[in-house]
């Protein structure tokens, strides 16, 4: 069973723990903590790639999964990014 963050209060989740059903909620968190070193690659598209992390939060037990989308950047906008960190003009 899948819910968003607004319905799954503690009573709801005490419910879902008593009768035994499997359970993910979607979080939106302001804080993320991802981690590109413990990522994986799960898919990788033209125009995307997905990254994922499993961890389990020490307070509450709970298995956490993390994910990060990126959208590769035009090459223009990389070169340029380039240049400038070194500082060389690029006309």
């Amino acid at each position: 069973m899948i819910l968003d963050a607004g319905i799954a209060t503690e009573e709801n989740i005490e419910w879902l723990k008593k009768n035994q059903y499997r359970y993910l909620v979607v979080s939106r968190k302001r804080h993320r903590e991802f981690s590109a070193d413990k990522a994986v690659e799960v898919k990788e598209e033209k125009d995307y790639t997905v990254k994922v992390y499993k961890t389990r939060n020490e307070e509450t037990g709970e298995v956490e999964l993390y994910f990060n989308i990126r959208k590769p950047r035009p090459l223009g906008v990389v070169r340029v990014q380039r240049l400038s960190q070194l500082n060389i003009n690029s006309s």
